[in-house]
């Protein structure tokens, strides 16, 4: 595979891409943490649980927001604009769902258990939802590599607020939603700046072309709403049943859903399927960088489960501990798998569809998937959560992202031939289990000491990985030469397995 960077699709590269939003997630994976632990250690359990309940109900008022900007996006991928549109129809598609979320909040407040303040100081997450999704699909098929500073910017202000409201003034669960709340404008604030940027924008909203999304949009508005519903289940399933183990599940959810940073790895191969109908050619190079970096990280946190689940807080340390493999593992599926699988197979349906030709189409066969999913999955979530609680649900979790992943399989037929090279990924597991075996020597005390594994770990992944990798390691002594001659990139590619 070519160590150049693919540009090609109208410019968009999607190493370069995927490697700048990837560092931007692993960057916002630290603050993430530090805001968590905040939460953790000034929130009483059923105050942390309460942040997981509040977040399972937004999703169900915000499932809508990215149906519209999702058919925008296919047309400005390719030239045809639309942007403009699709944010003045989306932040007017927000104001039902808005007031019926201030309207509802008494009610939502009172089955969870939790402050209705806390609930009104969520509820500016409802409209910049929208906001943010119509930004996000116009940024992220012009220049993807621009949303890598989104996160950093809300991530950065929730964590000032956090502990101004929740540390020194001790407003508890509603000082934590308001936190919350100012990462969302945060976000929106970033991504705004990056719209106003792009090129070739419509003068004015066409409203005949959101008619036009509107009427492609029943299927992946269903779509949306299934898989809302779905991902919220777990943590409104189990807040309804104890709050108590809610906590503990938010916890090891918190550490593991820190995998989902490797989906930006193929951020950009929606978009460049679209524009350029290519699939091998993409697909198997962002498929081994995706598997490059989730598998060291998933052996990773599972040897630093126990010392990272004490960093955020004594109390869940044992319960969450017995959750993480299986809620670990769904995730690996859900970030390696699921955006590589759904770049490929969407992006390759053709970007004019008619309306009444959906039935017939993979978008179709996504929607019959969620379907399924919910109605195997949520009898199963609440039977196993029921008799065995937190431990019951991780199971269910992890059965849905396998059952979901051969879904997936099953709807891509023919498309999906090329994910990763096997002899590459064996390389990947090698140097994971070798890193695995130094970092279960290492004696990891206190904080400073698990980041500094952390970094050792690292290390010694890559220093085995450019070892068995004869094309990595030709590529890094280049690059380590050139880095020294002062050159920012080769003027020869280079040619490696990667």
């Amino acid at each position: 595979m070519s160590r150049s960077g693919s540009s090609g699709a109208g410019g968009i590269r999607l190493r370069y891409s995927g490697i700048f939003i990837f560092a931007a997630k692993l960057s916002t994976t630290i603050t993430g943490l530090i805001f968590m632990w905040i939460l953790a250690r000034f929130l009483p359990q059923s105050g942390f649980g309460g942040v997981y309940f509040i977040s399972g109900i937004l999703l169900y008022f915000t499932f809508p927001a990215s149906v519209v900007p999702y058919w925008a996006a296919r047309e400005i991928a390719v030239g045809k604009g639309g942007a403009k549109t699709s944010l003045f129809f989306n932040l007017l598609l927000s104001i039902p769902f808005f007031l019926g979320f201030l309207l509802l909040s008494p009610l939502l407040a009172a089955k969870g258990d939790v402050p209705t303040v806390a609930l009104l100081a969520a509820s500016p997450m409802v409209p910049l939802t929208f906001a943010i999704s119509s930004f996000n699909n116009t940024v992220g098929v012009v220049r993807p590599a621009q949303l890598a500073g989104r996160d950093l910017a809300g991530d950065l202000v929730k964590i000032g607020f956090a502990v101004a409201l929740v540390v020194v003034m001790k407003f508890g669960l509603p000082g934590a939603e308001l936190s919350l709340s100012s990462a969302y404008v945060a976000s929106a604030a970033y991504l705004y700046v990056r719209y106003r940027e792009i090129e070739g924008q419509e003068s004015r909203a066409e409203w005949r072309r959101a008619l036009k999304w509107v009427a492609l949009s029943w299927v992946t508005l269903l779509t949306g709403a299934l898989s809302s519903f779905y991902a919220g289940a777990d943590k409104l399933l189990l807040g309804l049943i104890s709050e108590q183990q809610l906590g503990a599940y938010g916890a090891a959810l918190l550490l593991s859903s820190q995998l989902s940073a490797v989906s930006g790895l193929s951020s950009a191969l929606y978009p460049y399927v679209l524009r350029s109908g290519e699939l091998e050619k993409g697909t198997r190079q962002v498929g081994d960088l995706t598997l490059m970096f989730s598998i060291p990280m998933l052996f990773g946190l599972l040897v630093f489960g126990r010392q990272l689940l004490s960093v955020l807080s004594r109390h869940y340390g044992v319960a969450s501990l017995s959750l993480l493999p299986m809620l670990a593992a769904a995730y690996f599926i859900t970030s390696s798998f699921y955006p590589l699988m759904d770049s490929v197979v969407l992006g390759s349906e053709k970007v004019d569809i008619a309306p009444r030709e959906l039935r017939s189409s993979k978008f179709f066969g996504y929607l019959l998937l969620q379907a399924l999913s919910l109605l195997v999955m949520l009898p199963t979530m609440w039977i196993l959560a029921l008799f065995y609680g937190a431990l019951g649900m991780s199971i269910a979790v992890l059965a849905g992202a396998m059952l979901k992943l051969a879904g997936r399989f099953l709807i891509g037929k023919g498309k999906l031939r090329a994910l990763f090279s096997p002899a590459l990924v064996a390389k990947f597991i090698i140097s994971s289990l070798l890193m695995s075996a130094l970092l279960l020597f290492l004696p990891s005390r206190g904080t400073m000491q698990v980041l500094l594994d952390v970094l050792i770990g690292a290390a010694a992944y890559f220093t085995v990985l450019i070892a068995l990798d004869s094309g990595l390691r030709h590529t890094f002594v280049s690059g380590f030469r050139a880095f020294l001659r002062g050159e920012i990139a080769s003027r020869h590619p280079v040619q490696s397995d990667l």
